[in-house]
């Protein structure tokens, strides 16, 4: 989709890694494809926390915290545990890590539309545009004969150079960077969805994003760092306990109703819920002034939608029809895997895009 991102080089292999380096885990999945089919060939991740474990307050939690040396380590062990054969690659950006801007540009031609844009996006990106690589998406009109709307995505270089410098550590065949909201909706927004315009709400450990699509094209998205992280750090400090052991009520009980400690952590998670909820509602307001309407559909994706009670929760709040990501559904498996992929299904979905992207 974005052009300017892709490393592939020669011949397509069969089999292709998925790497989704993420604030509270690293995953990892291989897959292959056979026509039109794709296969999940293995998987495997490792909880970050095991590595280092995080403080009370230390909501900010991200892949800096390791060095690039200890990042590829980390990887390393993942393939190795997993037995995952494949040396070629295709990372995710976080969304935090990248900009995201729409802008409108009068009738012009291709040769035009690389310099009008590296000016029109200056007051949207706080970097020097020297600092950053950009690549752009035409999602309205048509070149030199009307108007153009055009979805545009910077990343820094600098990140780009530190999962150059990964994969090369960790042994790996980079092919592809690409941001994650566009692995996570090709792994997620599949089968009658993509005719559908979709509210994709991907709530991780630091960061949350709500993405809204039509016809599987990007229309709008907004990232803010209200997320997993967070929620268990209200529990900690509410509680005064240590940070893994929030993140275990908040994993295990969730919205559900408790008591003593329980209903505590509860009293803890709510306010921070609801700021969620109310920038999800924002986000579809912004969308509704701007395309005149409203998705039809709402798919909660990241480790943190596994959270009990959630989904209830975001039911009670939306019309629309409220579904649980689940990436595996696009794959083909052995049936015997299907119940233990159904638990982690809402974390792998940037992991498995990622592969299927490197296999298109």
């Amino acid at each position: 989709m974005f052009d300017n991102f892709k490393k592939l080089i020669g011949i397509r292999q069969k089999i292709i890694l998925g790497i989704d380096v993420g604030s509270a885990s690293i995953k990892a999945v291989e897959i292959s494809r056979k026509n039109q089919n794709f296969i999940l060939e293995n998987y495997g991740e490792l909880d970050c926390s095991l590595v280092k474990k995080p403080s009370i307050g230390e909501a900010d939690k991200n892949i800096i915290s390791f060095t690039n040396k200890q990042l590829a380590e980390i990887i390393k062990a993942i393939l190795r545990e997993s037995e995952m054969r494949s040396k070629e690659v295709v990372f995710s950006i976080p969304d935090f890590s990248s900009f995201f801007t729409t802008i409108k540009l009068p009738i012009m031609s291709q040769e035009e539309i690389p310099e009008v844009i590296k000016y029109e996006v200056k007051p949207y990106i706080p970097l020097p545009v020297s600092e950053i690589t950009l690549d752009w998406l035409i999602t309205e009109g048509e070149i030199s004969k009307t108007s153009l709307k055009i979805l545009v995505v910077a990343i820094p270089n600098e990140i780009i150079d530190q999962y150059k410098e990964i994969a090369f550590l960790a042994g790996l065949d980079l092919k592809i960077l690409e941001p994650e909201v566009f692995s996570l909706s090709r792994a997620v927004v599949i089968g009658e969805d993509r005719g559908k315009t979709v509210g994709l709400v991907d709530i991780g450990a630091r960061s949350a994003t709500i993405n809204v699509l039509e016809k599987g094209m990007l229309k709008m998205s907004h990232s803010f760092n209200v997320a997993g992280n967070e929620i268990a750090d209200a529990i900690a400090k509410s509680l005064n306990i240590e940070y893994n052991e929030a993140r275990g009520l908040k994993e295990k009980q969730g919205l559900t109703i408790g008591t003593g400690k329980n209903a505590e952590a509860e009293k803890a998670m709510i306010p921070l819920v609801n700021f969620i909820l109310e920038e999800v509602k924002n986000t579809f307001r912004d969308f509704y002034e701007d395309e005149g309407k409203k998705p039809q559909k709402i798919i909660l994706a990241g480790g943190t939608v596994l959270m009990p009670g959630l989904k209830d929760y975001f039911s009670s709040e939306f019309e629309q029809e409220i579904a649980i990501a689940n990436p595996f559904l696009g794959l083909s498996y052995p049936t015997a895997l299907g119940s233990a992929l159904k638990q982690t299904a809402p974390s792998y979905g940037v992991a498995i895009g990622l592969a299927i992207k490197g296999l298109e």
